[in-house]
């Protein structure tokens, strides 16, 4: 006779019904730990992508802004606000960014997706104090926040305009 095998009542050698069901629960208790530990990598691997992108989506909005704001002169100012800016650029160019309901756009194209705030621009003096715009302009700050599939950034810069 084999060991951890009975015999049956006929002479014949097998596992018990207890055995059985043991090695059932046993494999089930494992299958549902793994399905759970697959599950749960899932949404982190989902989550950090979200964050990525919310991030490189400010990255690349932040380096046109930066790039387009130090063109910027006090006198080449055509309308500014909260939510909007115009001006005409060093090389002549017209340059107007607007925010379109959660959009910020720059002529018409999209910079920045998702955006969760309207006040993007500040105009401030060369103490950093907020003024409307004119001759006393030398920073403008920058407010940025999107929202991603429940990821929130949010980006504040300070950036000179070319004197």
């Amino acid at each position: 006779m084999l060991k951890g095998r009975s015999k049956n009542f006929s002479g014949e050698e097998g596992f018990t019904l207890i055995e059985l069901i043991t090695v059932l629960v046993i494999v089930g208790i494992l299958g549902a730990v793994v399905v759970s530990v697959v599950v749960l990598q899932a949404d982190t691997i989902w989550r950090v992508y979200n964050n990525t992108q919310v991030r490189s989506e400010l990255r690349h909005a932040l380096r046109t802004l930066r790039s387009d704001i130090q063109k910027i002169s006090p006198d080449s100012l055509i309308s500014s606000g909260p939510a909007q800016l115009s001006y005409i650029d060093i090389d002549g160019h017209r340059i107007d960014y607007a925010i379109s309901g959660d959009r910020l756009t720059r002529n018409e194209s999209t910079v920045l997706n998702h955006l969760s705030n309207a006040s993007v621009f500040n105009f401030l003096d060369r103490f950093q104090n907020e003024v409307s715009t004119g001759d006393t302009l030398c920073y403008v700050q920058l407010n940025l926040q999107i929202n991603l599939n429940g990821e929130t950034e949010t980006i504040q810069e300070v950036l000179h305009v070319r004197n």
